[in-house]
């Protein structure tokens, strides 16, 4: 026994100057994070960097997790040696970073695992003095600009959207849709189908907001009024069902596209409805046809409003054709000042807003990018921070991620407002789809269980610190659409420019797979979506997973609930492959029973 607790010592303390040295390399990569955060837009060989830093750092982390989990293992499988004092010597030292483990056992392999990070780390290091970067003294929890004056409590205000400059459109379409002469003539819509009309503008113009003010304004007029989003990729299946869904209050129980054309019609026959599709977006006209054939079932006077940024769409319905334009220059700064001085009108001032102003000419007239830097500004009413977020340097960045896909400023200048578990917290949410509606009080578990709540202050209520940092991300503009479900519970949605900016940080670490695409490579968390139109059994799933060593969260989702996958058992096996899982979420599956081990 002496001789094995020599062993373990002298692994241990090996294993303690690894990580004391990690911890010293951190801190140097750590205090350029933020500059490389900023650089990669606009600098590929960052990117890389920057990839291959996060790649290391959540193998650390892996490796780490299985050395707390061994000595967790050890302290329950093997007997408690009394009053020896080198055991309590490890037991001390295990007592901060392990919940003060009393009994130690580790493998081999992890300690030369631990080893071989700290040396990929230390390469990684070596190439910091090439690309120049900016160092910061205290990298992640800052005292700068960007710090946030947090409130000890905070609530979301769960009200109606409302619009800056869009009367006069909010107007024409209200009047389009009951059947009331617009003041405005367009001469290219008189040959249009008038059923339809299309608000078509590119992404952040506020084009969903107005087709709801638009909605709540005339839902009344109709006998029935349906609200379906859409998104990519589009799916008529998909679209015919949440239709059914609005129509009936039901699912429908078929797949068979003419059968589930058929119920579609009779949902909507001899009704006068207004059917709202946010969010379209194919190239395939084919894909709408049948939405033209919908209307001839409904009743005389039936509308069908359609947001887009593709023009094509809007060709394919024949529609009337609204184009959005971009806010004016007062328009803009209206809506920025309302966010930036919200709850602090006593704080203006004339060189505030001058500064405000130009900030505001910085974003083009998007109704987006002025809610989030609005917001930004909100967290520290006064010159300092507000010329900061002016003259920053990221606004001289070309603004396209590696795959051409453009980013706005005003994100990134957002972002890094961010403290970092924040930051952790928001790219995590690459992991829900477009359009989702997100339960806060979920969302808050799921950061639990991935660890970002943890705080310094061990009193304090992991739970309270992520309704803080919900509510942060709510006031910061990153979660909109805010409304109750029927428990009383907050829900939220993110804007599609808003998510595709956080799978955009998320790269590689966030993946969703439809219907079987093997397209992931080794994603930290996973959704899996299955919505064919035959039956499959769980092996789908299994193998799927098996692909993956290192995953942290799995999502599973069977859309068809009327033909749910083959009821069956999740092996122990596959259990045993999640070593370092937690969250583990299956919807509509058939499992009948879960695994001893979870």
């Amino acid at each position: 026994m002496k001789k094995e607790i020599e062993q373990e010592v002298r692994l241990v303390v090996g294993v303690r100057k690894e990580v004391a040295k990690l911890k010293s390399t951190f801190r140097t990569l750590q205090a350029v994070l933020n500059d490389a955060e900023q650089r990669q837009m606009d600098d590929e060989s960052v990117k890389i960097w920057l990839d291959r830093f996060k790649d290391a750092a959540r193998e650390m982390e892996d490796v780490l997790d299985e050395w707390g989990t061994e000595i967790l293992r050890s302290e329950l499988e093997k007997p408690e040696v009394a009053g020896n004092q080198q055991v309590s010597k490890l037991s001390s030292y295990f007592c901060s970073p392990f919940s003060c483990v009393k009994q130690v056992a580790l493998r081999h392999d992890i300690a030369s695992r631990i080893k071989q990070i700290r040396e990929t780390l230390d390469t990684i290091k070596k190439d910091i003095d090439q690309f120049s970067f900016i160092r910061s003294d205290q990298p992640r929890a800052r005292e700068g600009p960007y710090t946030h004056e947090r409130k000890e409590t905070s609530s979301i205000i769960i009200d109606r959207p409302s619009i800056f400059g869009r009367e006069s459109d909010l107007q024409i379409i209200v009047n389009q849709l009951v059947g009331v002469e617009s003041s405005i003539n367009h001469s290219e819509n008189e040959t249009r189908d008038l059923r339809f009309i299309s608000i078509i503008g590119m992404g952040g113009l506020g084009k969903t907001t107005l087709a709801q003010l638009v909605f709540d304004q005339v839902k009344t007029k109709f006998n029935l009024a349906m609200w379906v989003c859409v998104s990519a990729p589009f799916d008529r299946t998909k679209v015919a069902k949440a239709i059914i869904r609005e129509a009936t209050g039901r699912d429908t129980n078929t797949s068979i596209w003419n059968a589930l054309l058929k119920e579609l019609c009779d949902s909507v026959k001899g009704k006068n409805f207004l059917l709202v599709l946010d969010d379209v977006c194919t190239n395939d006209p084919d894909n709408l046809s049948y939405l033209i054939h919908l209307l001839d079932c409904g009743d005389q006077g039936s509308r069908c409003l359609v947001t887009t940024r593709y023009e094509s769409v809007a060709s394919a319905f024949n529609s009337y054709k609204h184009i959005l334009q971009v806010l004016n220059s007062e328009q803009s700064c209206s809506l920025l000042f309302r966010k930036a001085f919200h709850g602090k009108e006593k704080e203006k001032t004339e060189l505030l807003e001058d500064i405000g102003t130009q900030i505001s000419n910085k974003c083009v007239g998007l109704p987006l990018a002025l809610s989030l830097l609005g917001s930004l500004l909100n967290t520290k009413i006064n010159e300092n921070h507000w010329r900061h977020v002016l003259e920053s340097k990221i606004w001289e960045l070309r603004g396209f991620d590696r795959h051409k896909k453009l980013v706005n400023p005003a994100f990134l200048l957002s972002y890094d407002g961010l403290e970092s578990p924040l930051r952790n917290c928001f790219q995590y949410c690459a992991i829900f789809r477009k359009a989702h509606k997100i339960h806060k009080r979920s969302l808050i578990s799921h950061w639990m269980a991935q660890g970002f709540l943890n705080s310094s202050n061990e009193a304090k209520d992991p739970e309270l610190t992520g309704e803080e940092y919900f509510d942060e991300l709510a006031e910061r503009s990153f979660f909109q659409d805010f409304s109750m479900d029927g428990a009383g519970r907050v829900c939220c949605k993110m804007h599609d420019l808003v998510h595709d900016f956080a799978q955009y940080l998320a790269e590689g670490h966030c993946s969703e797979s439809y219907n079987n695409e093997d397209k992931f490579k080794s994603p930290i968390h996973l959704s899996l979506i299955y919505n064919d139109e035959h039956e499959v059994g769980l092996n789908w799933f299994h193998n799927s997973i098996k692909k993956i060593d290192n995953v942290r969260t799995v999502q599973c989702k069977k859309k068809d609930f009327n033909h749910p996958f083959s009821v069956g058992n999740l092996s122990s096996a596959l259990i045993h492959h999640l070593r370092y899982l937690r969250v583990l979420k299956l919807k509509n599956m058939g499992i009948t029973q879960l695994p001893d081990e979870m």
